[in-house]
């Protein structure tokens, strides 16, 4: 399961700032690169970035947790998983960091 855990650093304003603290080791996405250490703004599609900008700015600036049922293909590649974003804050007030958890879903079919 922690394979599928990502940890991301929501504490700047600006959402192509957010940093991958911790990326799941067994996600596949981007050739199974490790993306621990790049901000949103360093992935490398756009229109990936853009999204995952907005939904990880939207679950900070609300606290609220958000999950999500993703299809997409990406770099020739037919993607379908769910998506639980968890907003949790350092310092108990505002939240500051997400806790994303990945699932493959095989509910699509093809």
């Amino acid at each position: 399961m922690l394979g599928y855990v990502h940890v991301i650093d929501v504490s700047h304003a600006d959402p192509s700032h957010f940093s991958v603290q911790v990326y799941g080791s067994r996600v596949t996405l981007h050739n199974g690169q490790n993306l621990s250490g790049l901000s949103v703004g360093d992935l490398p599609i756009s229109i990936y970035r853009q999204a995952i900008g907005t939904d990880y700015n939207t679950a900070r600036m609300t606290g609220m947790p958000a999950y999500h049922r993703i299809v997409a293909t990406i770099d020739d590649s037919r993607r379908h998983y769910t998506r639980l974003i968890l907003p949790f804050s350092t310092d108990g007030m505002r939240p500051d960091r997400l806790l994303v958890g990945v699932r493959v879903d095989n509910w699509l079919v093809e």
